[in-house]
């Protein structure tokens, strides 16, 4: 009986069967619209970008995670203006910003925790002061 019914529900698409199938469609596709950065997630990031209106030397971020994991990533000179973004291994890491500029070397050490597809961001000021923080697109939110 079970056969006969899936014969008959299958022969009997109809007008109200294509429409049916069409409404799952997109369903599905506006679900998935909506939900892309969930699904599939934007990257998790670290930024570090110069606001100082100098030229900075021996810029290096060192990375540190759990585990004894060490990421280093060296950007040499950094024009004033310029950001480079650093895509790290974990969410956990504990960074530390190294830098020269005109008046000597600079140190700036963060434990960071990000969420899936956060940025952190370290800007660096005029003054050689280094913000850092948490950024969601409206600022910077400092530790």
């Amino acid at each position: 009986m079970a056969k006969g019914l899936e014969f008959r529900a299958a022969r009997g698409r109809g007008f109200w069967g294509y429409i049916a199938a069409i409404v799952v469609i997109v369903v599905v596709a506006a679900a998935v619209y909506f939900l892309k950065d969930f699904l599939f997630g934007r990257p998790t990031q670290v930024v570090v970008r110069n606001n100082s209106g100098k030229t900075l030397s021996l810029v290096e971020l060192v990375m540190r995670h759990p585990g004894g994991a060490v990421t280093t990533e060296r950007f040499g000179d950094v024009a004033p203006d310029e950001e480079h973004v650093v895509y790290p291994l974990g969410p956990d890491f504990t960074a530390r910003l190294t830098f020269i500029m005109a008046d000597g070397e600079h140190v700036c050490e963060k434990g960071v925790d990000l969420w899936r597809g956060e940025t952190f961001v370290f800007e660096i000021e005029p003054d050689a002061a280094v913000r850092a923080g948490h950024d969601y697109g409206h600022g910077i939110i400092e530790e």
